[in-house]
């Protein structure tokens, strides 16, 4: 399996993906999956996300602080 922990994406690129999958002894293999998305995506999800994560943080940390 090979997956990037780690990519940096910048104003006006793109990530692209394709997911294989192969049988248990590998001799039958496909492509499952082709897709791209763009940098601004990307950057509204990341920060939607973010903005969710940081009061739910902080609200964990203030009920067990408390």
């Amino acid at each position: 399996m090979q997956a990037f922990a780690d990519q940096i994406v910048r104003d006006s690129e793109m990530v692209c993906v394709e997911l294989v999958a192969k049988d248990r002894h590998g001799k039958f293999q496909g492509v499952i999956f082709v897709g791209s998305i763009n940098y601004d995506a990307l950057k509204r999800v990341y920060d939607t996300r973010v903005g969710i994560i940081i009061p739910l943080t902080l609200v964990i940390y203030l009920t067990v602080t408390v």
